[in-house]
């Protein structure tokens, strides 16, 4: 929107129209977040090209350009960070974990990935893909909101090292 002589009027080209104004601010906005990273993964006839959104890539963009999202979503309420590492430190699957050394700063993330059936509109096949995303754990946010695509890997389509190549690459960008 800019300021003609004090009325405020709307810089977009089909803004005239009341019904087009959301599809117009919505294609008008830019996400500064980054691109996803393209990979060749080897599927079962050759390497295939692949999209990822890269965790730690999209982490720090939440953190760098929407800072109050990442305080919202992924650092979750005041204090619930700490209360978190306290109260789940002898849990066996962060016992001896490296974070617990200095938890102020360690924000704990969960990766999962599932099967899910996709199904072709008017087709009678039906396929599956496994889905992966992450989310913070002590995010109080809604899943909708807080659950983080990183990519997907069609069933029927994978080779014998489709998935090891698509985890290690996921596990390296976790660890960083």
């Amino acid at each position: 929107f800019r300021n003609v002589t004090g009325v405020q009027t709307c810089a977009l080209p089909i803004c005239g129209y009341a019904n087009k104004m959301s599809a117009a601010l919505i294609a008008n906005q830019t996400s500064k977040l980054p691109q996803p990273f393209v990979v060749q993964l080897p599927y079962k006839k050759g390497n295939q090209m692949q999209k990822l959104l890269l965790p730690h890539e999209l982490f720090a963009g939440i953190y760098q350009h929407y800072y109050d999202t990442f305080q919202n979503v992924l650092v979750g309420p005041p204090g619930y960070l700490q209360e978190f590492w306290r109260t789940n430190k002898e849990h066996p699957c962060i016992s001896l974990h490296p974070a617990l050394a200095d938890t102020s700063k360690q924000i704990p993330i969960g990766m999962h990935g599932d099967g899910v059936p996709i199904t072709g509109k008017g087709k009678i096949w039906c396929r599956s893909a496994w889905v992966f995303s992450w989310a913070s754990l002590p995010s109080q946010a809604t899943t909708k909101d807080k659950q983080f695509f990183i990519g997907m890997v069609w069933d029927t389509l994978q080779g014998e090292s489709t998935m090891d190549t698509f985890l290690t690459l996921i596990s390296w960008s976790i660890k960083i």
